[in-house]
């Protein structure tokens, strides 16, 4: 079972970074309130790189 469990943590990582800065190009395309959107913590930037 522990065999099948393992995944590759910096691959998450990146699915999540994604995923922030996906949320917050919609959330900027189309809400009013700006405050909705996800502050990119710094190791989403170091992942993605600069918007």
């Amino acid at each position: 079972m522990e065999e099948i469990a393992i995944y590759d943590g910096d691959k998450i990582r990146e699915g999540l970074a994604r995923l922030i800065r996906t949320y917050n190009s919609r959330i900027g395309a189309i809400e009013i309130d700006k405050s909705l959107m996800i502050d990119e913590p710094r190791w989403v930037v170091n992942i993605l790189g600069g918007n």
